[in-house]
């Protein structure tokens, strides 16, 4: 089974000090090994619409749908969306949007859902907070990602969410726990600006780590990769998963989209061997792309982008870089559906 990783997402904040990166660092979870912010300020007009449907889209679907369809996103002036895994293959993580929350809005969106029975509720902390708690309905999670449709409906429930927990801590961020109750609760008590990051020395020095031309970052930790998955995947991919300490991905914007991945291999032995398998991996993808892709006008811009890349080893570091202008990336992205 061969397994890639294609990851897009642009944005970044406007640059400030390095704890100041710890209020969204604070809320998350222990066990957090796959990190993706998106960092809203500096996204492109379209890029910001494509972040607000999709949050509209979240938030319509299994948030409130009791509202409709003309329901408005009760945080505004996005700043940064970051979404915190404990695993690749999982939707079990969770959310935080920091901008500017409405919670007379939102209060009176989730009464909605509350009058309906599909909601329940619980008061939590000091100074408490109103939390909310509703059952995933499966279907609607496939609508919104169909790649889960594909999973068996047992292997399902390890990898998505059963259950939905979420509140706005304060009048800046709201968050949504998909890994349940415990992991909003603990952010609960993290609220206190001192309060520090629960997550691995490592992976904290790596987000606190701001990269002036970076639109957004995909970070990667070691042992990420669910168990379940792999039972499944062949031993090349398992043996990748064992070989780095981290992989970080930048995306930076402009007239072109730039990508920079970096791993940190364990050893150099291990960079050579990641160095050989990311080349062969780009070779293949471009050989089965007629398979993949069927659309010739999008497969020729996916194939210029896979061509732009460029790898390289220095000692036990590996690092990828690929670009694409900024017009052949919006119509590489699958058309939105009305």
């Amino acid at each position: 089974m061969r397994t890639g990783l294609v990851c897009l997402a642009v944005a970044l904040l406007a640059a400030s000090g390095l704890r100041a990166d710890d209020g969204y660092l604070r809320y998350l979870p222990s066990d957090t090994k796959v990190v993706m912010t998106i960092e809203v300020p500096k996204l492109q007009e379209s890029e910001r619409k494509r972040i607000d449907e999709f949050l509209l889209q979240l938030f319509r679907l299994h948030i409130a749908p009791e509202v409709g369809k003309e329901v408005t996103l009760p945080i505004s002036d996005l700043t940064r969306v970051a979404i915190g895994l404990p695993y690749l293959g999982t939707t079990n993580g969770v959310v935080v949007m920091h901008g500017k929350v409405d919670g007379k809005l939102f209060e009176s969106q989730m009464k909605k859902a509350v009058d309906a029975a599909a909601v329940t509720t619980e008061k939590m902390g000091k100074p408490p907070v109103t939390v909310y708690r509703r059952k995933v309905n499966d279907k609607k999670l496939i609508e919104q990602f169909p790649q889960l449709e594909k999973v068996p409906a047992f292997a399902r429930k390890l990898v998505a969410p059963q259950e939905l927990h979420f509140t706005a801590l304060d009048e800046r961020t709201l968050f949504v726990s998909l890994a349940g109750k415990i992991a909003l609760e603990r952010s609960v008590r993290y609220r206190p600006t001192d309060s520090t990051p629960r997550t691995s020395t490592e992976l904290t020095k790596l987000l606190r780590k701001i990269e002036p031309n970076d639109t957004a970052t995909l970070t990667v930790m070691e042992d990420s990769l669910h168990p379940g998955l792999l039972l499944l995947v062949d031993d090349d991919t398992r043996e990748t998963f064992e070989q780095f300490d981290h992989i970080r991905v930048h995306f930076r914007g402009g007239k072109s989209i730039e990508m920079f991945l970096e791993a940190k291999a364990k050893s150099e032995g291990d960079a050579k061997t990641l160095e050989a398998r990311g080349k062969k991996a780009i070779g293949s993808i471009r050989k089965d792309l007629p398979d993949l892709l069927p659309d010739a006008a999008r497969r020729k811009l996916l194939d210029g982008l896979l061509g732009s890349f460029r790898i390289n080893r220095k000692e036990e570091v590996v690092t990828m870089t690929g670009s694409l202008g900024v017009e052949e990336m919006r119509k590489l992205l699958p058309a939105k559906k009305e």
